[in-house]
């Protein structure tokens, strides 16, 4: 993320914000006093080259460097324009495990059954905000993206990464907290503002805002889990200027034979030139594209090399019955110098 001041009042709090903006307190407590250090980080609303901040990436402190501080309550809080929601998904996550975890891992590892950790972990009603609560004593991460009153959150630790989040409404807020001992080495994510209309079909569109970061992940709505019904999802990764991109498909399930009527699969992804001088995002003709279709499930990941000066797009349709889906899709992506792939 990139940082400038705002305009601020006497407190230190934006006066107004318009479009997206990311306001991130952190606080490190000592163990014998109750002195705090505050740091607010206000991000640009007009990244360096001139182009409106709606999607980004995001780290807890001193990723990956370093493990993220003891003793430490560092909050963040994302807000979209008016209208639009936000969609967060994890590229990697390690906090320290929790307390369920952590009791089972105690036991002899003669009695430890790695499989048998997957299943309990699956009853476990992690995504719980009273169980996630429960179980997350030590380290965690809360993300509150519901409108509920008051605020419920959803507790995250351990190293299994969280689900895909989408917010209710266009703000999101997520709170890091540490204790005395034993740190990850914390989290990445990318995160999207979206516009969601209904189109003269029924269905729904979520229009993810183009992404310009040399790392991320990007997955179905929902993931690993339901996806909306009659719904397309479309996201568009910008390579940063210099570099050159892969994305990789590392999953895709989209429930049995799942192509529809008129014979097409519901995942595809095509490549679309960028101007050469402003590289600004417009709009393409997305019937024009070259499209290439996604096959019903990937378990060997797919690699998508994205050309020098194109932009990688992406769209996921689903339809009306949810008794066929699958766990839906998820990607990464990662961009290096061009100058150092030629060496």
């Amino acid at each position: 993320m990139s940082n400038a001041a705002n305009e601020t009042d006497e407190n230190g709090t934006p006066n107004s914000v318009v479009g997206w903006s990311c306001v991130r307190v952190c606080a490190v407590h000592t163990l014998f006093t109750e002195q705090s250090l505050q740091v607010r980080l206000v991000p640009s609303l007009i990244s360096p080259d001139g182009v409106s901040i709606a999607s980004g990436r995001l780290t807890s402190p001193h990723f990956p460097h370093s493990p993220y501080s003891h003793n430490n309550s560092c909050s963040t809080r994302l807000l979209a324009a008016p209208s639009h929601r936000i969609f967060i998904v994890f590229k990697t996550f390690q906090l320290e495990r929790g307390r369920y975890i952590a009791r089972l891992l105690a036991r002899p590892r003669w009695t430890f059954d790695r499989s048998w950790l997957d299943h309990k972990r699956r009853s476990v009603q992690l995504l719980s905000g009273s169980s996630g609560r429960q179980n997350c004593v030590y380290d965690s991460l809360t993300i509150f993206a519901n409108n509920s009153s008051p605020p419920v959150g959803l507790s995250f630790c351990g190293d299994w990464l969280p689900p895909s989040v989408l917010s209710d409404r266009n703000e999101l807020l997520l709170e890091l907290t540490t204790d005395a001992s034993v740190a990850g080495s914390g989290y990445e994510l990318s995160y999207y503002s979206v516009s969601s209309v209904s189109s003269s079909s029924s269905s729904q569109i979520f229009e993810l805002a183009p992404s310009r970061e040399r790392s991320g992940a990007l997955t179905s709505i929902g993931y690993p889990g339901t996806y909306p019904a009659s719904a397309l999802m479309r996201a568009t990764i910008i390579p940063p200027i210099g570099l050159r991109c892969v994305a990789v498909a590392l999953r895709a399930d989209f429930g049995g034979d799942c192509r529809e009527r008129d014979g097409r699969f519901p995942a595809r992804s095509a490549f679309s030139p960028l101007d050469s001088v402003s590289r600004a995002y417009s709009v393409p003709d997305f019937d024009s594209l070259d499209w290439d279709p996604w096959p019903c499930s990937v378990d060997t990941p797919l690699k998508l090399s994205i050309p020098a000066e194109n932009q990688l797009i992406v769209e996921f349709r689903s339809d009306s019955d949810s008794e066929n889906d699958g766990s839906g899709f998820r990607m990464t992506w990662d961009c290096e110098d061009t100058q150092s792939v030629q060496l």
